[in-house]
């Protein structure tokens, strides 16, 4: 692979999960936390509404334990359901947002994460690959004086990268492509 497996004052635009500690408060209120919920105690029209978006797994849940587990935004959950989703976080990532290593060990942890982004109270996880940009230090959030307090870094799971591309088929050439189309789809 042509990545190293760091690289500072750069992002690599990882936005599938986001670790910044107990508050919870970040401008990435997509992401999805699970919370668990009773199935009886949805009304008929809630019930109707989840229905649809089910899926088999849940369903599953439904009739073994008459729960489901949803993915809900950070900014819908009650006080309390936060404090549930943080309790059920595992070690690395409760600490996911308080060191470039840390956010690494939580990307370990997640074997569909490939590659990581970090800065200070911040950490971000992704399961595609994607190369980013450029951060420049005199920009980021916080500075002192001359110097940037506040560096972005980025990093990659080089052997999960690796054995991605060892299992992607190598490509055709446009033209050997066209020739096998002919041949086998065109009357």
């Amino acid at each position: 692979s042509h990545l190293a497996s760091t690289r500072s004052d750069w992002d690599n635009l990882s936005r599938d999960r986001v670790y910044t500690g107990p508050s919870g408060l970040h401008g990435d209120e997509d992401r999805r936390y699970p919370l668990r919920s009773k199935w009886g105690e949805l009304s008929d029209e809630e019930k109707e509404e989840q229905r649809v978006e089910l899926n088999d797994e849940q369903k599953k849940d439904i009739e073994s334990y008459g729960t489901y587990t949803k993915g809900t935004r950070w900014d819908e959950l009650s006080d309390e359901e936060k404090e549930t989703a943080w309790r059920e976080l595992t070690e690395p990532e409760l600490e996911a947002h308080t060191s470039l290593r840390s956010c690494r060990a939580a990307c370990e942890l997640w074997e569909e994460c490939v590659q990581y982004f970090f800065k200070p109270g911040r950490c971000h996880l992704h399961r595609n690959i994607r190369l980013g940009h450029f951060v420049d230090p005199v920009d980021v959030d916080v500075d002192v004086g001359a110097d940037a307090t506040n560096r972005t870094s980025s990093g990659w799971m080089e052997a999960r990268i690796d054995a991605f591309q060892g299992r992607m088929i190598e490509c055709e050439t446009v033209q050997d492509w066209m020739s096998h189309y002919a041949k086998t789809e065109l009357p």
